[in-house]
């Protein structure tokens, strides 16, 4: 389901039977899942597995928030895996069964492929392009599985023995990363942030960079500066309020780390 809204206000208190892609291209949409808040916003998606129920906000002053709603029955998912043969099989040539795990929930970025083909269709979908459901639902089934093949092999980095363990620390990474990048949080400090998904901070920030390959506090200061650059684009942003509004203290420390991630101050940034 493809829509464009300014305000939405959405509870699903009925278990879904479906797994669930919740897609936006542009603006922000909160979901609220298990009492855990996930904010999706341009260009990324969330993956709920069947059998949850959630809350969805969405709020926009300016332009509406452009998605997309897609939910896949484990029919279409057998179809596409069977298509594709990929590594996700048990049994013989002659009798094969779907290996069906549960997929990792948390939020995906732009990248992903799913992301990106999702990204395609709503192009296509503008332009006035004619897509079929066969042709939509397959091709989103297809790019999952390719998906979580990424997924899979991202959650070899970490160091745990056992796959249990490996699982829940690569979701709890996940949640971590997920705040790390909303920006309500941009002011939360650290230790606060391992704590919200129940690791020490040593084990935080050794887990952290182990999967993503950079330390929390340097994926922190590019999100927040990455927004800063943004919210520098409009005219009638102040420097001063701008480094604020993502947690610097002062002016100076916001035009030291901006310089150092970007290659120029601010001020220099904004006369370009």
């Amino acid at each position: 389901m493809y829509s464009e809204v300014h305000a939405l206000g959405f509870a699903h208190e009925r278990p879904t039977t479906a797994i669930g892609i919740k897609y936006v291209l542009s603006g922000e949409e909160r979901y609220t899942c298990h009492k855990k808040t996930s904010t999706v916003r341009n260009g990324s998606y969330l993956l709920l597995n069947a059998g949850q129920t959630f809350d969805l906000e969405i709020k926009s002053a300016g332009q509406p928030v452009t998605g997309m709603c897609i939910y896949l029955n484990q029919q279409l998912l057998n179809e596409a895996a069977l298509y594709h043969d990929a590594e996700i099989f048990s049994g013989d040539d002659q009798n094969k069964t779907l290996y069906y795990p549960e997929l990792f929930e948390h939020v995906y970025d732009p990248s992903d492929p799913l992301a990106v083909y999702l990204k395609t269709i709503i192009h296509q979908i503008r332009s006035g392009t004619v897509i079929t459901d066969e042709t939509l639902f397959f091709g989103v089934a297809t790019q999952l599985f390719f998906s979580q093949g990424m997924a899979r092999k991202e959650m070899t980095r970490l160091k745990a023995m056992k796959l249990a363990t490996k699982k829940e620390l690569y979701k709890r990474l996940h949640q971590a990363r997920e705040i790390l990048t909303d920006p309500q949080s941009y002011t939360l400090p650290m230790k606060t942030v391992a704590a919200s998904v129940s690791l020490s901070q040593y084990h935080f920030y050794r887990s952290f960079r182990q999967l993503f390959g950079i330390s929390p506090h340097r994926f922190h200061s590019i999100q927040k500066l990455s927004l800063a650059r943004e919210k520098l684009l409009h005219a009638d942003a102040t420097i001063t309020g701008v480094a604020l509004s993502v947690g610097y203290p002062d002016i100076q420390s916001f035009s030291k780390a901006f310089k150092k991630q970007f290659g120029m101050t601010p001020g220099n940034f904004r006369s370009t």
